[in-house]
């Protein structure tokens, strides 16, 4: 399992992590900004979405940036200057680490919980997601 996760992980190593925010889950946008539209209007998204419903933890050396619990106000200050996903690892449990250009790392780990860990997609097109959960690999 790690090396299919590391291999769909792979797409965001030198893209740029540019935005991040909350709805229900953590969302964060990487690759080149694009313009989707749906339904609810128009809106900027990037190449790739990482979707996070785990436990995580951003942080700079010893120093944690932000988690799961952080408010709208410390995610916003993780990549208010983008950065560049600079290298992956992954265990076969799920979890992941993405290091980044700016000397942070986001450590995602997958929890005790039933249900979904995290997804990466490509928002507004129709191409299969990778997902991973409690069920191992899917889409």
């Amino acid at each position: 399992m790690r090396e299919m996760i590391e291999a769909a992980l792979q797409k965001i190593v030198g893209e740029p992590a540019w935005a991040i925010g909350r709805a229900g889950l953590i969302w964060i946008q990487l690759g080149e900004r694009k313009t989707v539209t749906s339904k609810r209007g128009s809106r900027e998204v990037g190449q790739y979405a990482l979707h996070l419903s785990c436990p995580w933890i951003w942080r700079h050396g010893d120093q944690v940036i932000a988690d799961a619990d952080s408010d709208s106000e410390q995610l916003g200050r993780i990549l208010a200057t983008p950065a560049l996903c600079s290298s992956v690892a992954a265990e076969d449990s799920g979890a992941f680490r993405l290091s980044f250009s700016n000397g942070t790392d986001l450590q995602v780990d997958t929890g005790e919980e039933e249900g979904e860990y995290w997804r990466l997609f490509s928002p507004g097109d129709d191409s299969p997601h990778f997902v991973v959960g409690s069920d191992g690999i899917g889409n």
